[in-house]
Parts: structure tokens; C-alpha cells; sequence
């Protein structure tokens, strides 16, 4: 899958092919439709928090909408629907 990798603060960012992730017990995978950038990755992007440990590289985000795409092996969501 394609991602946009932060490889130095202060730099553009890296789009990069990188594996795709695995779904482990009690977790959901999803397939991105869309994805816009919160202004806290621009702070991390731009190494305002460098000093707190922030590790390289790191994928910024997500900010996003997207559907389930891979269930879990057991999931705890509410089923879709209203409410109630």
C-alpha cells in the first residue's frame, strides 16, 4: 500500500510503498477512501515535537473515511442501524 512517510522533520514527505498491515485479535482493518491532514501532523511534520521522542519514520494521520473492509476474529462493534 501507498503511504505518505515523514523520514525528517521538516522535509516533504515521502510517498512510499510499505506493507500492508495485519489484523490481530479484536482489531479492524480498513480500506482508506479518503484521508485529509489534522492540523497536529503539520506540528509533527514540521519537528515541533521532536524533542518529545517522536520516533522516525512515522506515518502522520489518519484523519479519514473509509468502510470496514476485514473483520476481526472477534468483534465487539455495534451492528449498523440506529440505535437503540
Amino acid at each position: 500500500m501507498k503511504a505518505a512517510v515523514c523520514e525528517a522533520f521538516a522535509k516533504p514527505l515521502a510517498v512510499k510503498d510499505v506493507p500492508e498491515p495485519s489484523v490481530g485479535p479484536g482489531e479492524v482493518l480498513i480500506r482508506m477512501k479518503g484521508c485529509g491532514v489534522c492540523h497536529s501532523d503539520l506540528h509533527l511534520v514540521d519537528g515541533d515535537w521532536k524533542d518529545w521522542g517522536t520516533p522516525l519514520p512515522i506515518i502522520p494521520g489518519p484523519a479519514d473515511s473509509a468502510p470496514r473492509a476485514g473483520p476481526a476474529r472477534r468483534c465487539c462493534a455495534r451492528p449498523r442501524g440506529p440505535p437503540g
